[in-house]
């Protein structure tokens, strides 16, 4: 079960995705359609671009300009024992990460691996053991949003280790990185017209 503020922005997020592919495909006849959840459970794949066949995920955040990648998921029993697995992005078999801006102004396509690449090296740099996993979890444990930023960069990329809020079978904590569209030098940039507005379905459906 996830929080009630998590699955609005969730919900959010999800409806935003919905326009962003319903205006690349009026724009530039990509076709973009859903995957089925068990392509979603199974690749973490969002859509399917019948015109290229590349597949996508597709993440709208409405408050940052910024991809929140999960990269490390950490497994405890009673927090003692733990065990490291990749995060949910990290195993995404799409080819593209496709993203909005805050202003909604701008749809920034990357390819997956462009940004796997970035996490990669931010994750290798801090080397994380399993003992320092637990020493971080009993300090996010007192404090409010059970975070802890770890670094960041010039390129205002961050890493931050965080209990997961919802309530999972299994407990476990996550590390993720924050990485700006500005950090994604492989990637295009598209720029809503004047008179668009992604939230507008006239802008989809009429031009």
């Amino acid at each position: 079960m996830k929080t009630d503020e998590i699955m609005k922005r969730i919900e959010n997020g999800n409806s935003l995705a919905d326009k962003v592919a319903r205006y690349l495909n009026f724009r530039f006849k990509y076709m973009f359609e859903k995957a089925s959840i068990e392509e979603d459970k199974k690749l973490m794949i969002d859509y399917k671009c019948s015109k290229t066949k590349k597949t996508a995920q597709m993440k709208c955040r409405e408050n940052k300009s910024d991809i929140i990648y999960e990269a490390k998921r950490f497994y405890s029993t009673s927090g003692c024992f733990y065990e490291e697995a990749n995060g949910r992005d990290v195993r995404t078999e799409a080819g593209l990460y496709i993203c909005l801006s805050a202003d909604k102004r701008k749809i920034i396509v990357a390819e997956t691996e462009a940004v796997k690449k970035i996490v990669q090296k931010e994750i290798q740099k801090l080397d994380i053991t399993l003992d320092q996993v637990k020493q971080y979890e009993q300090e996010c444990a007192s404090n409010k949003n059970k975070t802890k930023k770890l670094m960041s960069n010039k390129s205002k990329i961050e890493v931050w280790f965080k209990i997961d809020e919802g309530v999972d079978s299994r407990h476990y904590s996550k590390l993720l990185v924050f990485i700006p569209y500005s950090a994604i030098f492989e990637s295009v940039i598209i720029d809503l017209r004047e008179h668009e507005n992604i939230e507008d379905e006239r802008t989809w459906k009429n031009g």
